[in-house]
């Protein structure tokens, strides 16, 4: 199977640890309501997001792992990260820090792009 270099060091940190794990191999999905349906056998719940947003005016990213399952909420956001300006890294600048991952395809693992 031909992997994208980030899922590679994904399937080879899991290979490397003997850490069972199973593949999907499908289209692109931008939603978790969408990839649950992929992965079939497990739950919305069973999934996570990693969204990247920009914060404040700076050059300051952050990612969050939220469970399938639950919604993003701005101002919980803005309050744990204590800032008052917020907002979702662009289709460009996800491709720039996760080296050319797509929207909807970034892994919850934010130590893969240091």
């Amino acid at each position: 199977m031909n992997y994208h270099p980030v899922c590679k060091k994904i399937v080879d940190l899991l290979k490397s640890q003997d850490i069972w794990f199973k593949t999907f191999e499908h289209g692109a999905v931008t939603t978790s309501e969408e990839a649950a349906k992929v992965r079939t056998g497990y739950s919305l719940a069973q999934g996570a997001k990693a969204l990247i947003v920009k914060v404040s005016s700076g050059n300051d990213f952050a990612m969050l792992v939220i469970p399938g399952d639950h919604k993003f909420s701005n101002s919980l956001v803005k309050k744990a990260l204590d800032t008052s300006s917020l907002c979702f890294a662009t289709e460009g600048q996800v491709s720039e820090l996760t080296g050319g991952v797509k929207l909807g395809g970034v892994p919850p693992f934010g130590n893969l792009f240091n």
